[in-house]
């Protein structure tokens, strides 16, 4: 009840999901029990989201979060095909991406990750707790957790990197548990 959709195919299937809006030719289209509390805007947004606890997602853009599966709940992604990797059957939660393509692999688990750029995050599977900021950034991290990336190409030493930080443009994390400022042209750190 108290649903919206427009376009072809939107909300198709709902059976008992309620205050779900979906604007977008397929956008929330498998959704057919209780999901509930989701925005879908966007061609195929949310199109194969079919579990009863897929619940306060927010999709913004053509393909976002296409091929979610499992009770993924309190997801935000905007941007075309952001969160629109193959998602996996097990719930992913509380991520935010923001950015063309940005957490685009798929997840399966993935929980309480932030992205922001084009690309950013976009291999992720299992990784949990990164924030990357930036175009291309944290790009490698697949099953990697609590890594920090801010600049544009900045990422981790290895796709299950943990606890790097890197800051600046095309900056490199060197090891688990470390931080490292700037990448291999940088002279002076003030």
């Amino acid at each position: 009840t108290h649903n919206v959709g427009v376009g072809i195919d939107t909300l198709a299937a709902i059976v008992s999901g309620a205050r779900n809006v979906a604007i977008g030719n397929n956008a929330l289209d498998a959704a057919d029990g209780a999901e509930s509390d989701n925005v879908a805007i966007g061609y195929n947004a949310m199109t194969e989201t079919n579990d009863d606890g897929a619940l306060k997602n927010t999709v913004i853009g053509t393909y976002a979060m296409q091929d979610s599966l499992g009770a993924s709940y309190e997801n935000t992604f905007i941007g075309y095909g952001a969160g629109g990797g193959a998602w996996t059957g097990s719930p992913s939660i509380r991520n935010t991406g923001i950015g063309r393509g940005c957490m685009n692999g798929a997840m399966d688990a993935g929980n309480d990750n932030t992205a922001v750029g084009h690309g950013a995050l976009d291999l992720l599977t299992e990784g949990n707790d990164n924030a990357c900021f930036g175009s291309n950034s944290g790009n490698s991290i697949t099953t990697g957790g609590t890594n920090t990336m801010l600049g544009v190409g900045t990422d981790v030493s290895s796709s299950g990197g943990t606890n790097q930080t890197a800051i600046g443009n095309g900056a490199i994390g060197q090891a688990d548990n470390s931080v490292t400022l700037g990448n291999a042209s940088v002279t002076d750190v003030y």
